[in-house]
């Protein structure tokens, strides 16, 4: 049976899904003052940001309303986590130099690529417990290797990628799976972070 969590941590996942949630929507915004309707919704759901924001904004509501169940179970929880820890450290290692964003669209950034992460780890804290083992780190590979692939398929059907090192116009094949293997191997060093962290917590 799934604990029930306590009042600050339940305060904490509010904030986390809030800034998720106002950020997600601002981007969305953005897009339809350039866009039309369809091509904006089309463009917001290819980039792996938005979408593991979305499951981030999923996960720190379901954790707001007190629950464990859904998202907020341990193993997804942890995904995600490690998700949206992968997403501010590539970004402001490989994509913040590329640009400047500014008006509404830094602070979409701000919130998708530095809030949330930092909101997500604080959340991982709070609710650690010894509730995963090490078996479960792999796991955490799943979601940025599915979306590769989704990103890879999409982008041979219409043209465009969300981003470069996903690029099979701009790298060889090999290369290009030597940034898919890259991905995948650093969200599951964060994923063991992750664990060490609810094991030590376990601990108390």
């Amino acid at each position: 049976m799934a604990r029930r969590l306590s009042e600050p941590t339940e305060i904490l996942a509010g904030a986390t899904a809030l800034v998720a949630w106002v950020s997600l929507g601002v981007q969305l915004a953005i897009l339809l003052n350039e866009m039309t309707l369809w091509l904006a919704l089309w463009r917001f759901a290819g980039f792996f940001t938005i979408l593991t924001n979305i499951l981030l904004a999923v996960m720190a509501t379901q954790a707001a309303r007190g629950s464990e169940s859904g998202l907020a179970a341990p193993v997804p929880r942890m995904a995600i986590t490690a998700a949206i820890l992968l997403v501010g450290i590539a970004y402001w290692f490989l994509l913040a130099p590329l640009w400047t964003p500014t008006g509404w669209q830094l602070a979409a950034d701000i919130g998708m690529h530095s809030a949330g992460p930092i909101l997500a780890a604080a959340l991982w804290y709070k609710m650690s417990g010894g509730q995963i083992g090490w078996r479960d780190v792999p796991k955490a590979a799943a979601w940025p290797a599915l979306y590769a692939v989704y990103a890879v398929a999409r982008g041979a059907g219409d043209g465009w990628y969300a981003y470069w090192f996903l690029n099979p116009k701009d790298q060889s094949a090999i290369e290009l799976l030597v940034s898919i293997a890259g991905f995948s191997l650093l969200v599951i060093a964060i994923a063991a972070v992750l664990v060490a962290i609810d094991r030590r917590a376990a601990r108390g």
